[in-house]
């Protein structure tokens, strides 16, 4: 007789619902360093803009046409990084729907 697949363990938690939760929790570690990370970024930005504004002359000048040229490819990369911290919080919202309809079918079904 073929054994049957079940959601449940033996110990009647739901071994989906485990797996999901670890992925949840993942997904928010990942979040909060992309998070982190933007933050780093825009006090460092911050920083560089303070020194920017106490040079004067030709230096000035040579490290803002450089600050531009480095600003375009940041942007680029914060840009992506609030992207990927978009698409992991949309993907933490989806594992806890996900987790809900287990657990509303686990319950309503009784599957054990």
């Amino acid at each position: 007789m073929e054994e049957v697949i079940t959601l449940r363990d033996e110990g009647s938690k739901s071994i989906v619902k485990d797996d999901f939760s670890q992925y949840v929790l993942r997904a928010k570690e990942l979040r909060n360093l992309i998070q982190g990370s933007i933050t780093n970024l825009e006090r460092y930005n911050d920083k560089l803009l303070g020194i920017l504004g106490r040079l004067q002359g030709d230096k000035k000048d040579k490290e803002e046409s450089i600050y531009v040229e480095m600003a375009q490819r940041r942007s680029l990369v914060l840009d992506r990084a609030i992207s990927m911290s978009v698409k992991v919080s949309v993907l933490v919202l989806h594992s806890r729907f996900i987790v809900l309809i287990l657990e509303f079918f686990t319950n309503v079904f009784c599957i054990c």
